[in-house]
This record gives structure tokens, C-alpha cells and sequence, in this order.
């Protein structure tokens, strides 16, 4: 079984952002940790938006820019740590932070037969 572990740090205030993770992996865990004042929610998307994280202008191949893609809510709207635990199909992660100054720490967990 192979493990990937991603550590993100949301830039502090209001804003967006993305986490590319494997769509592959048979199970996640997401823990997210407000540091300071931070109201914040984390979605997914299906749509492959992974090259267009790095430029949201390119579309090429049948990718999405992130800011076009389908996004499905994971971790309701809150300003507390939060865990989540199963199984998601998806190309990235998206933390909205949607008040305060603080930031958001994000811990995942991947894990597969093969990643």
C-alpha cells in the first residue's frame, strides 16, 4: 500500500485555493486547522483542472480552468478544525476561505495500491 501525505498552508484573508490530489486513491483523510480567524470550506471538483492550477488559461486537452469547473462541497462552511475520513473520485481539492485574516493549515492523506 503506498501513501501520499500533502501539507498545505491557504494563503492568509479571503481567498481561494487548490489542491491537486490523485482521483485514483481508494481513500482520503482531509484535516484542516483555521489558524487565527478563518471561515473556510473545502469542495472538490471531477473536471480536470490539474495543469490548470499551475495556468487557468490553459484549457488544452479537455481541461477546465478551476475557476469554470463543477465544484461539489466536502467540509461544510465553518471556522473550527475539521476531519474528514472515505472515499472521493476527484482531480483537486478547493479551500474558499470566505472571511478572516487567518489562514488554513491542510493535512491529506492519500492512500492506494498504486499512486
Amino acid at each position: 500500500m503506498t501513501q501520499r501525505v500533502i501539507v498545505k498552508d491557504t494563503v492568509a484573508g479571503v481567498g481561494v485555493t487548490y489542491i491537486p490530489i490523485n482521483r485514483y486513491a481508494q481513500n482520503i483523510t482531509i484535516q484542516c486547522v483555521p489558524n487565527g480567524a478563518a471561515t473556510f470550506a473545502v469542495d472538490y471538483t471531477t473536471d480536470n483542472v490539474i495543469r490548470g492550477v499551475a495556468n487557468p488559461y490553459d484549457t488544452s486537452e479537455g481541461l477546465t480552468a478551476p475557476a469554470s469547473a463543477s465544484w461539489t462541497n466536502l467540509i461544510a462552511s465553518g471556522a473550527v478544525a475539521v476531519a474528514f475520513n472515505g472515499s472521493v473520485s476527484a482531480y483537486c481539492l478547493r479551500i474558499n476561505q470566505t472571511v478572516g485574516a487567518g489562514n488554513v493549515s491542510v493535512h491529506i492523506s492519500q492512500t492506494s495500491e498504486t499512486l
